[in-house]
C-alpha cells in the first residue's frame, strides 16, 4: 500500500464527510498505526474508517463517486452490518458502518467461507465520544478514549506489534454471528447502495400486513378538510403518493373523491381505482389538484423528495398538498437523519426523518404553508405513538 496515497485518500474522504455532516472516525488498523506509531502500519493492504450509519445519505456516495473512488465490494445489509470497500489509485479503504444501539455499539467484518459466501463477525465496543487529532499535517476524527477503544479490540498489549494478528481470532471484542452473506462486486454503482433492498422490503411489508385495511386518522382529517373546501367532492382530482395497500385511497374513493394511486410496490389492487406501479417522478402530475402523501416522505431519500416537491411546484396549479410523516423528535432529534428501527408493522428498515423546522425550511420557498403541526397522538398503532408532522400546503 502506498502510504502517501493512502493518507491523501483519507483526507479526501474526511473533507467529503465534514461537508455533508457525516459522522466518521479513523478505526481498526488505521487508528492503531497512527496513534501508536504516528504512521500507517507497514504491510497493511488498506485503510479503515468507521461511519455512523444514522448520518449517511445518498449524497455521500455521489460525492465519493465524483472524487473518483470506485466500489470494490460490499457486504451485509444496510440496516445491519453493512461494510463497503472502496478504492482510489490502487489504495483500498474499508468503510465500516457503525450501529449505535443501547446494548452495544458495533460494526461488522466478513471472512470468506467458500468463495461465494462470507461469515459475519461483529466487533462490539463500549460507547465513546469523538475528538480530533493531527496526523501527517491533517486533522481527522478519532475516538476520544482512543486507548480504551484499542484495548477493547487489540487487548492490553496493543502497543506491541503482533505479526500473527487474525481479524477473527485475535480481537477481544469479535463475536462470531454464524450469519452468512453473499458479496456483490461493482465498479462504480454507488447509487445502488441506498436502494438495493428498498423495493423488496416494501413488497414483503405489504404482503405481511394485510390487516392494515382501515383508513388512517390522517385520511379522515384530510377528508374533513376537503369537505369544507369543496361543495362537490367529485370535482377533485386527487393522487395518493406512495399509496401502498390502497387503504386510504379506497377510503377517499368510497367518499366520492376521484383519486388515483402511485407506488413502486403493489400487492393489492382495485378495479375501480387507477394505479401506477412506478416512481412518483415518472407520473404526469399536471392533472391533479390534490396531492396526498401519508408516511411517504420518510420512506424516500431526500433528493427524491426535493425532486418531487419541485415537480409538483412546476407542473401543477391551484392545488392542495397534504403530508403526514414521522418526525425525528424523540428518535434522533436531529434536523435530518437516516435511522433504523423495527416498528409494530414492519421489520427493521431505514427511514428518512426530519425535524419540523428543517421540513418547514424546505417547504416554505415552494408553497404556502396553511397548516403545520408536530405532535404525537396523530398516528397511534398498537404500542406505538410516534411524533409526526402534519402539513397542509397550497400553491
Amino acid at each position: 500500500m502506498n502510504k502517501s496515497q493512502a493518507v491523501n485518500n483519507l483526507k479526501e474522504l474526511d473533507t467529503i464527510f465534514r461537508e455533508l455532516g457525516v459522522e466518521y472516525w479513523l478505526s481498526n488498523g488505521t487508528l492503531l498505526g497512527l496513534y501508536r506509531d504516528n504512521d500507517l502500519i507497514s504491510g497493511d493492504s488498506n485503510t479503515d474508517m468507521s461511519v455512523n450509519v444514522k448520518t449517511i445519505s445518498k449524497d455521500m456516495f455521489q460525492r465519493i463517486n465524483e472524487a473518483n473512488f470506485s466500489i470494490v465490494r460490499f457486504f451485509g445489509k444496510l440496516e445491519d452490518g453493512f461494510m463497503v470497500e472502496i478504492a482510489k489509485n490502487d489504495v483500498k479503504t474499508n468503510l465500516f458502518f457503525f450501529y449505535k444501539e443501547k446494548a452495544k455499539w458495533y460494526h461488522s467484518v466478513y471472512v470468506d467461507v467458500d468463495g461465494i459466501e462470507s461469515l459475519k463477525y461483529d466487533y462490539v465496543y463500549a460507547p465513546f465520544e469523538l475528538t480530533e487529532a493531527t496526523y501527517h499535517g491533517n486533522q481527522f476524527f478519532i475516538p476520544a478514549s482512543t486507548e480504551d477503544v484499542l484495548k477493547q479490540q487489540y487487548g492490553p498489549t496493543w502497543q506491541t506489534p503482533d505479526k500473527n494478528w487474525s481479524i477473527t481470532e485475535s480481537p477481544n471484542n469479535a463475536i462470531k454471528t454464524e450469519e452468512r452473506f453473499k458479496f456483490s462486486e461493482s465498479e462504480s454503482d454507488f447509487n445502488s447502495l441506498m436502494n438495493f433492498e428498498n423495493k423488496s422490503y416494501w413488497d414483503e411489508f405489504y404482503k405481511s400486513n394485510k390487516d392494515l385495511n382501515k383508513e388512517s386518522d390522517f385520511a379522515r382529517f384530510v377528508l374533513s378538510d376537503l369537505e369544507k373546501r369543496y361543495a362537490d367532492l367529485g370535482t377533485i382530482k386527487m393522487v395518493d403518493l406512495g399509496c401502498g395497500n390502497l387503504r386510504d385511497t379506497k377510503y377517499f374513493h368510497s367518499n366520492g373523491v376521484n383519486i388515483e394511486g402511485v407506488d413502486l410496490s403493489f400487492n393489492l389492487s382495485d378495479p375501480l381505482i387507477k394505479t401506477y406501479n412506478d416512481s412518483v417522478l415518472n407520473v404526469d402530475l399536471q392533472k391533479y389538484n390534490v396531492f396526498y402523501a401519508r408516511f411517504f416522505v420518510h420512506s424516500i431519500k431526500e433528493d427524491i423528495l426535493d425532486a418531487l416537491l419541485n415537480k409538483i411546484k412546476s407542473e401543477s396549479e391551484n392545488f392542495i398538498f397534504y403530508i403526514e410523516t414521522r418526525s425525528s423528535k424523540n428518535i434522533t432529534n436531529d434536523k435530518k437523519s437516516i435511522t433504523f428501527f423495527k416498528s409494530s408493522i414492519g421489520d427493521k428498515h431505514y427511514r428518512y426523518l426530519y425535524s419540523k423546522s428543517y421540513l418547514e425550511e424546505k417547504l416554505k420557498p415552494l408553497f404556502n404553508i396553511e397548516y403545520m403541526l408536530e405532535d404525537n397522538d396523530l398516528a397511534i398503532y398498537k404500542e406505538e405513538n410516534p411524533y409526526c408532522i402534519r402539513v397542509t400546503l397550497k400553491s
